[in-house]
């Protein structure tokens, strides 16, 4: 469950945002996430480091990141649609080995 250390990271990044904002919460935040992420585990892991801060009412939401990759023989490999568990795709037409970039990535994407 890497998702854990990779959320204590984030959300601290997000209280020092929100620290000094009116208020100091944030009601709904968007988050993207790789597709070699885990949703149920992100929600578990958001839950338990907002505890405590300006953050632990916030409701997030999260949508996970589709990836196209482009092959060198010109096919674009989409990624991160079926559940995924390797960092990498594979060409349905010739069968290259392509890395995916994002795997396992974070973002913040707005907030209400």
């Amino acid at each position: 469950m890497h998702e854990f250390g990779m959320v204590d990271e984030f959300i601290h990044q997000l209280v020092a945002t929100w620290k000094d904002k009116p208020g100091g919460r944030a009601p709904v935040i968007r988050i993207l996430y790789g597709p070699g992420l885990v949703e149920d585990s992100l929600r578990q892991a958001f839950e338990v480091h907002t505890l405590g801060t300006p953050l632990e009412k916030a409701r997030f939401e999260f949508h996970k990141k589709v990836v196209s990759v482009p092959c060198a023989c010109g096919t674009l490999v989409r990624e991160g649609v079926e559940a995924a568990d390797v960092p990498y795709a594979i060409c349905p037409d010739c069968q290259h080995v392509i890395a995916i970039p994002g795997f396992n990535v974070l973002e913040l994407v707005d907030v209400d």
